[in-house]
């Protein structure tokens, strides 16, 4: 994982969701809510292995001050390999099953 300089991107709150971007694009986001439980989260391809989706869900338990709840994936488009084809990138959705998840 490359080193990643978070304090040139903006974070924005609202709603149970923290969002990385800059003036051209969405880097990653994370949707939660009270209970830890995260709903969805995405990492833009491009930025991908640089530590964004870790720091998306460690501000999600600074926030909720409580281990994070992972569910399991319901839906995932590269399932549909046309899908991930034609528009390059995935966002996961998770059900209602939840596991604890320690994130450091």
């Amino acid at each position: 994982m490359n080193s990643f300089d978070f304090s040139n991107y903006k974070l924005d709150e609202a709603d149970g969701v923290f969002t990385f971007k800059n003036e051209n694009t969405t880097l990653g986001f994370v949707r939660f809510n009270d209970q830890g439980e995260v709903e969805y989260i995405f990492v833009n391809p491009i930025f991908r292995k640089k530590g964004i989706a870790t720091k998306l869900l460690q501000l999600v338990k600074q926030k909720i001050g409580k281990e994070i709840i992972l569910q399991e994936p319901i839906s995932h488009p590269c399932q549909r390999k046309s899908f991930c084809t034609s528009h390059g990138s995935d966002i996961l959705i998770f059900a209602a099953k939840t596991r604890p998840v320690a994130v450091s």
